[in-house]
């Protein structure tokens, strides 16, 4: 199942959030003419089979999760000389589909790349249109493509494909390993946090860092939204569960919103905080 909120900016070129994509919103929208856009790029076929077109592949999406992430649309062939509009080109869809390309981005990626996959039918005979789905890994990256013996590293820029140069490639390892750094860091500050509020009993504590940089603004609606929520579910780009159990008190702050089954704090206790991560306290 596709969470929900990824990659707004191609949702709103889409019409609708990435796992509520239909047929109609497709063909509106190849209609419409594709954008340029560095989280959207089209094909009109499927890769080719071989070396040739794993590499085009594994280049592509690592060059989306090395940026902001994105979504590769197989189905939609771009103006040419022979098409002076998009087209919708159908193709084929499905599991098989779906394992192929799953396996050029575990073994033609390093690190390998976890990608999601939306296929859409379009046609009676069961052709239709594929989204791949890739996601910044700035924990894991940068992302190369495997060669031979050899690695490229590749980058989105501008609705584009290119590959880094040697400096580029220092800064990505430097930049990753910051943001592991920041997470390192976000975990300790609400384990800190954690003690000065829980008493001297013995409690599970539990804390989620956001793979993916972002934001989760605690406001007015958050804790309406909060008051709505039953049994687990996932929210906010920490990938955050609720409460497993009904919580009587809801807390909205500033930067974090705070829910235990007391005012006390005497039993269990949960927050979830603007930057995406979280904290599970039960005793």
């Amino acid at each position: 199942m596709l969470p929900r909120g990824l990659l707004p900016v191609v949702a709103d070129v889409l019409g609708a959030d990435i796992p509520d994509v239909t047929a109609d919103h497709v063909r509106a929208v190849i209609d419409a003419g594709l954008p340029e856009l560095d989280e959207l790029d089209a094909k009109g076929e499927h890769y080719k089979s071989g070396k040739d077109g794993s590499r085009e592949f594994a280049k592509d999406i690592s060059a989306m999760a090395n940026h902001r992430g994105g979504v590769l649309l197989i189905g939609a062939a771009e103006p040419d000389q022979d098409r002076p509009v998009w087209t919708l080109t159908p193709v084929e869809i499905g599991d098989e589909v779906e394992r192929r390309y799953q396996g050029i981005a575990s073994t033609r990626c390093a690190p390998p790349l976890s990608i999601r996959f939306l296929s859409i039918r379009t046609e009676d005979d069961g052709r239709g249109v594929l989204l791949i789905l890739t996601t910044p890994t700035p924990a894991l990256g940068p992302h190369a493509v495997r060669d031979g013996a050899s690695l490229s590293y590749h980058r989105r820029a501008h609705s584009t494909t290119r590959e880094l140069t040697e400096p580029e490639v220092r800064q990505a390892y430097a930049e990753s390993a910051a943001f592991v750094s920041r997470r390192q860091k976000q975990a300790e500050t609400r384990l800190t946090a954690a003690r000065g509020l829980l008493d001297d009993g013995l409690w599970l504590v539990s804390i989620a860092t956001p793979d993916i940089p972002g934001r989760w603004p605690v406001n007015a609606d958050r804790v309406g939204e909060v008051r709505s929520w039953k049994g687990p579910q996932i929210l906010g780009p920490g990938g955050v569960r609720t409460p497993p159990q009904e919580v009587s008190t809801i807390v909205g702050g500033v930067q974090q919103l705070r829910l235990s089954d007391e005012a006390k704090l005497t039993d269990q206790y949960h927050a979830i905080y603007d930057d995406g991560s979280a904290l599970g306290a039960v005793s």
